[in-house]
C-alpha cells in the first residue's frame, strides 16, 4: 500500500483521474474511524502491450495479451488535506497535479535511521539529467551514498524507520523498512480506530 497527501478543498471524486464505468467495481462512501471517505476499486483494462508487435516481428508469432490491473483507492479527508491510500494500480488514478510533492520524504526525514539507510535515489540538476540509485543491503549513513553537495536532488529513500506512534511500532516495538518519495510505503493499521493505551 502507498499513501499520498493531496491538496484539500475538492469533492472526493475530483481527486481521481477518470476511468470508464465498466472498469469500476466499487465506488462508495465509507466510514473510516468516523470520517466520511470514498473507496473506489476495480480493474484497469489494457490492450495488447506495446511490445507485442516487436516480439511478433522477431518471432513470427502473433500474441494477444490484453490484461487487467486491479486497483483500490481510499480517499480520506483530514482538513486541510486529503490522504489517498492506494493498493495495486491505484496510484495510477491519483492526479499528480493535486499530489503534495515529497510528502513521503518529509515523513522519512523524521523517521528513517540516518545511520542505516538502505537506498538513496537522486537526480542531478544539470543538463545531463543523470539519475542514480544506490543501495547498501546492510545500510549506510548518507555520506556512503556519495551525494554531490550542490546540484543533486534526493527523490527517494529506503531504510529502517522508527514507527512509534503508529500501530506497527506500538505493537511490535521494532524498526521497519519503509520506502519514501512522493508517497509513503509503510505498514498501516487494519483498523481505523486508535488502540487504547
Amino acid at each position: 500500500m502507498s499513501v499520498y497527501r493531496l491538496d484539500g478543498g475538492l469533492d472526493l471524486a475530483q481527486y481521481l483521474l477518470s476511468v470508464s464505468s465498466e472498469e469500476i467495481r466499487v465506488n462508495e462512501t465509507v466510514d473510516v474511524g468516523g470520517i466520511e471517505s470514498r473507496f473506489v476499486a476495480g480493474l484497469l483494462r489494457s490492450e495488447n502491450p506495446s511490445w507485442a508487435d516487436h516480439a511478433a516481428s522477431l518471432t513470427g508469432i502473433d500474441i494477444d495479451l490484453p490484461g487487467d490491473q486491479p486497483f483500490g483507492v481510499l480517499l480520506v479527508p483530514l482538513d486541510p488535506r486529503v490522504f489517498a491510500l492506494t493498493w495495486g494500480a491505484g496510484h495510477l488514478l491519483i492526479d499528480d497535479e493535486l499530489m503534495e510533492p515529497g510528502f513521503g520524504l518529509l515523513f522519512g526525514i523524521r523517521r528513517l535511521d540516518a545511520a542505516h539507510l538502505g537506498l538513496v535515489a537522486s537526480k542531478a540538476l544539470d543538463v545531463s539529467a543523470r539519475a542514480t540509485q544506490t543501495s547498501y543491503p546492510g545500510g549506510s549513513d548518507l555520506a556512503g551514498f556519495k551525494i554531490e553537495p550542490f546540484g543533486e536532488l534526493i527523490n527517494r529513500l529506503a531504510g529502517a524507520a522508527d514507527l512509534s506512534g503508529l500501530t506497527y511500532g506500538s505493537e511490535t516495538g521494532k524498526l521497519y523498512r519503509i520506502r519514501v518519495g512522493n508517497a509513503l510505503w509503510a505498514p498501516l493499521a487494519r483498523e481505523p480506530k486508535v488502540p487504547a493505551g
